[in-house]
């Protein structure tokens, strides 16, 4: 049994505080303690293709779906009820009446490991003794020679481990992988949960049947121990996702959830719109039901290691202040380190508001102008977030009034920062908000963009044709475009200075007037409303071959 190391006693009662078996547990594991999982990875090192990965998945399972690795975590000889504990749970805590804990005159406490040790607490009636997983067995002695013992279940906790570490063996294959048709992911059913009804209580029954329960667990505890934050800009994304897809709908609205509101990261990417896919699945439509899943979820991010940066109750504010008309400096107090839009999407799909409006009313300017570029960059980025066109929803109505107050803060320059796609389709939002308004114009407003009056000049502008801004003024140049549009690019001092901006940017990319022509097109391939054909390229290269071999002299 090993000799004793410790011998604290626990409230006058000696305790004896020995090791029974060393590194025969997660704390100090070696490869000789759990020989599935030895063999395991020898297996894994042969699979080759999704055949062999499918048989390797299909012996996880059947493994696991055995009655005996189901059992209780914890054990008792005492049948008459002195002991009281959660016997299905890992970590548990006993607890004695301090009466019935009088008459023990010692114990002895089987440890897997040194650390940690025993701890206890106690209060007027009770003494509670926390059983964590390195305790193999506690003997308790009485002082009229009765012994009784709370034992671990040392074969669930075998498989407990071979579990997780066989997953991880394939969670690292599927992450790896170039090739995910060459993989195989588990298609594990979803869990039933049953209501039973008995007399004047309802009994909550989860049927588990492939233990996709344990298993989301698990890939959940892997994706959060690898990775703080999964965006595109990890080249494993797509394999990645579609690891977080096979959980269960809690475990995988948890992941969504936790990525989207990631404190102190702002980064706008399509991610945002694959993970708002998924938590826009898991909620059910009636606002009881959402509420309970959405308590699940917040339990689930609160397990791991860097979720509590978060916390329970502002993730639980999150959900109850969704419908709060006015989102302003004193809402986002509650919020600090939250990405502002990221809050404003989230709490728009938790909502069974659609419809309603809110307003989004800041104080400081830099806050302000970062959300409006955000939003600008989420038009092409995010476009199932937020069309070209208002759809009346709580999100695009309230974030297309937000854009129209405060988009004048962005300059020239800030414009020519954005995506060639995003501006096209900052202008069709424009036209469809001010379609039939007399007073506004989105051609206008694009053309006063560039336009800069020159001090020393009596007549003529200066114009700043910066990244995209050039690209989307290149594509203005054929005919049909608008008159605004067509006023501009007839104009002599538009032309120097989009001749001179062009050939600027094409010597220092090293293109030709063709490649500048194809790249604007492959932008631009994925949105059916701003691609252009290739005739329309044509037309656009012939006007820009008039400009460029323009003689510069005759534009003064």
């Amino acid at each position: 049994m090993g000799g004793i190391f410790n011998k604290k006693p626990i409230l006058d009662v000696e305790c004896n505080h020995k090791i029974k078996r060393l590194s025969l547990n997660s704390y100090e594991y070696s490869e000789i303690n759990n020989i599935h999982i030895y063999m395991f990875k020898k297996i894994a090192k042969m699979a080759k293709n999704k055949q062999s990965i499918s048989q390797m998945v299909h012996l996880i399972q059947e493994k696991i779906s055995q009655n005996n690795i189901r059992e209780n975590y914890w054990e008792t000889d005492n049948s008459g009820g002195a002991f009281i504990f959660e016997k299905t749970i890992s970590t548990s805590n006993l607890r004695i009446a301090k009466s019935y804990y009088e008459e023990i005159e010692k114990i002895d406490v089987f440890y897997s490991s040194y650390y940690p040790e025993i701890k206890y607490e106690s209060d007027s009636n009770n003494i509670y003794i926390s059983l964590y997983p390195n305790i193999l067995k506690i003997e308790f002695h009485f002082k009229d020679g009765r012994q009784y013992y709370i034992k671990r279940n040392e074969i669930r906790d075998y498989y407990d481990e071979y579990e997780e570490n066989v997953w991880n063996i394939l969670f690292d294959k599927y992450r790896d992988s170039d090739n995910l048709s060459d993989v195989f992911l588990p298609n594990l059913r979803e869990p039933e949960i049953i209501l039973d009804s008995f007399g004047d209580s309802n009994e909550v029954i989860i049927r588990d049947y492939d233990n996709k329960i344990g298993y989301s667990k698990t890939c959940f505890k892997y994706l959060t121990d690898h990775f703080e934050y999964i965006d595109n800009n990890n080249s494993q994304f797509t394999n990645l996702l579609e690891m977080v897809k096979t959980m269960s709908a809690d475990y995988r609205g948890a992941f969504a959830l936790y990525q989207l509101l990631y404190p102190e990261n702002s980064n706008w990417d399509s991610s945002v719109e694959s993970y708002i896919e998924i938590l826009s699945e898991v909620l059910p439509p009636r606002k009881e039901e959402r509420e309970k899943i959405y308590n699940d979820m917040v339990s689930i991010i609160n397990e791991i290691k860097y979720g509590k940066s978060l916390g329970s109750e502002v993730l639980g504010k999150v959900f109850k202040t969704r419908d709060i008309e006015l989102f302003d400096d004193e809402f986002l107090k509650d919020f600090k380190g939250i990405p502002k839009l990221k809050l404003i999407v989230v709490q728009s799909i938790l909502s069974t508001n659609t419809y309603g409006f809110r307003r989004v009313e800041l104080q400081d300017g830099w806050e302000k102008q970062d959300l409006v570029e955000q939003y600008i960059r989420g038009l092409s980025i995010t476009p199932k977030l937020f069309p070209s066109y208002t759809d009346n929803k709580t999100l695009n109505s309230s974030m297309s009034e937000f854009l129209l107050k405060n988009m004048e803060l962005l300059n020239s320059y800030d414009f020519g920062q954005l995506p060639l796609s995003s501006i096209l389709l900052f202008e069709k939002l424009l036209h469809w908000k001010w379609r039939g308004d007399n007073k506004h114009d989105e051609q206008e407003f694009m053309v006063n963009l560039i336009k800069e009056e020159v001090e020393h000049r009596l007549i003529g502008y200066k114009y700043s044709l910066d990244g995209s801004l050039l690209k989307f003024f290149t594509l203005k140049l054929t005919e049909g475009q608008g008159n605004q549009y067509l006023r501009i690019v007839n104009d002599k001092d538009f032309k120097k200075e989009f001749k001179f901006a062009l050939l600027n940017h094409l010597n220092r990319n090293q293109l030709t007037l063709d490649t500048y022509l194809d790249g604007i097109a492959d932008e631009l391939k994925k949105y059916d409303s701003v691609t252009i054909g290739i005739y329309e390229k044509e037309l656009i290269k012939k006007e820009v071959e008039k400009i460029i071999f323009e003689n510069y002299l005759s534009l003064e």
